[in-house]
């Protein structure tokens, strides 16, 4: 079995802002969501986050352990020079929080329903198509996953700006263009080749 990658990291006094942001994500999700924001940031994309919350101030310094459970995320940061991985984690996390509270607090409901419409319709498929594939389960919930962090983060990708009427003729373009299937069909053909890496590294 393949050895985990692991990131140490310390918040200064001085990162009250991220001190901030981390005391305000659900129990447990921090790893999940750095992870989340790094596979991202290899993407040129913005991840979608929690963007309610507010700085700490604190006296102490935090302990931070990131496990890097994505290949995606661990190539990233394999690419950073050494001695440079914290100043440049800590500046993509900021950049991801100060996107997802600039980010209009209301998106075009009727696109929203078509990208819905799209997931739901292309799940159906899948679930149907891989009936007979091993880990079966596991393989959706990962594809899942993936699928709605890359959608979200296009739509969230339209409204960087700020400008809603300019944000909602972007996602309209979008979906106009078929984006939605091209990205299912694009992750579910990493999800197969991930599984098929990991049933290789069991095998080992």
């Amino acid at each position: 079995m393949a050895k985990e990658k692991v990131i140490h990291f310390v918040l200064s006094p001085e990162d009250g802002d991220l001190i901030g942001w981390l005391r305000s994500l659900p129990k447990r999700s921090f790893n999940k969501t750095v992870n989340r924001i790094l596979v991202s940031e290899s993407r040129g994309e913005i991840a979608l986050l929690p963007c309610t919350f507010s700085s700490a101030e604190v006296a102490e310094e935090v302990q931070c352990r990131i496990v890097l459970r994505d290949e995606k995320a661990e190539r990233f940061v394999s690419s950073i020079p050494y001695g440079e991985v914290t100043g440049r984690l800590k500046d993509i996390l900021r950049r991801h929080i100060q996107a997802s509270q600039t980010r209009p607090k209301e998106i075009d409901a009727r696109q929203l329903f078509r990208l819905f419409q799209i997931f739901r319709t292309k799940m159906t498929e899948l679930e149907e198509e891989t009936y007979r594939v091993p880990d079966r389960d596991r393989l959706l919930c990962d594809f899942y996953d993936e699928a709605l962090q890359r959608l979200f983060s296009s739509v969230s990708g339209c409204y960087q700006t700020g400008d809603q009427i300019s944000g909602d003729a972007r996602l309209a373009k979008l979906l106009d263009e078929n984006f939605p299937e091209e990205i299912f069909d694009h992750i579910f053909a990493d999800t197969l080749q991930n599984t098929e890496n990991l049933g290789q590294q069991g095998a080992m």
